[in-house]
């Protein structure tokens, strides 16, 4: 699958705040390539603590979806960039689930996910994330890939992958203070586990959308404000963090080079 790198462990607590953050910056991206902001030796894009990024249209209109995916879906990147229309809202499950049996490796569609335990798995989806992968679905089609690379109907290839990774997730991500241990997006996978265990979700059927059976040992974190309360409630804590992050805009600054 593209860049997936394994298992990272996540020192620092993944707080929805951050995803917000992470995603906000994404949409002000987009916005700014819409207006035709491009990079240019006499023009650079800056996040709010200073590093550049390429405000090219295609990475950008993609991101702020697919890193929501990422947060709220637990996905491996290889199986959200394989998915289609045609697995969202299976008929015997609804709205709220994303069928996984098949991951995308470098540009081919392979069967199954990265775990032989795990051929097939249904995720439940967190949040606001239904709506938006309807939204994808429609517009895809039964056959069309949810996430094709931008402006195409195709696969990422790894390569490609690697360089949105690189030149948009990892320099963003970095300005909201993450480290090198949690600044791939294949760490958003702990968001996921850590919010439907505040929230009281059974361990095994967290496991069983994950597709993994490291729950409890490596993919849920410590988020000291959900200790000794009632099960979070998933929804309210992703819209206040996405409220909040939205309400801080303009984000990025434009500065001559």
């Amino acid at each position: 699958a593209p860049a997936q790198t394994g298992v990272r462990l996540v020192r620092k607590p993944y707080l929805p705040e951050i995803v917000e953050e992470i995603r906000a910056d994404f949409l002000e991206l987009e916005a700014l390539a819409q207006a035709g902001v491009r990079r240019a030796r006499t023009r650079r894009v800056e996040t709010p603590a200073g590093v550049p990024v390429p405000p090219v249209l295609g990475f950008a209109t993609t991101s702020a979806d697919l890193v929501e995916a990422l947060a709220y879906g637990g996905f491996r990147p290889g199986e959200i960039l394989a998915a289609c229309g045609l697995h969202y809202s299976p008929e015997d499950l609804g709205g709220n689930y994303l069928r996984i049996c098949r991951r995308n490796v470098d540009g081919v569609i392979v069967a199954g996910t990265k775990s032989s335990r795990y051929p097939e798995k249904d995720v439940f989806l967190l949040g606001p994330l239904p709506k938006t992968l309807a939204r994808h679905a429609e517009a895809a089609g039964m056959d069309g890939l949810l996430f094709p690379y931008p402006a195409t109907d195709r696969l990422w290839t790894e390569s490609e992958y690697r360089n949105w990774r690189e030149d948009y997730f990892v320099p963003i991500a970095r300005s909201h203070g993450l480290g090198s241990e949690s600044d791939d997006p294949y760490a958003l996978r702990h968001i996921y586990a850590t919010l439907r265990i505040a929230a009281h979700h059974p361990t095994l059927y967290i496991e069983g959308s994950m597709g993994t059976g490291l729950v409890g040992r490596v993919y849920g974190g410590v988020i000291r404000r959900y200790e000794g309360k009632g099960p979070l409630d998933i929804d309210a804590e992703i819209e206040a963090a996405r409220n909040a992050a939205l309400a801080k805009r303009p984000r990025l600054k434009r500065r001559p080079s």
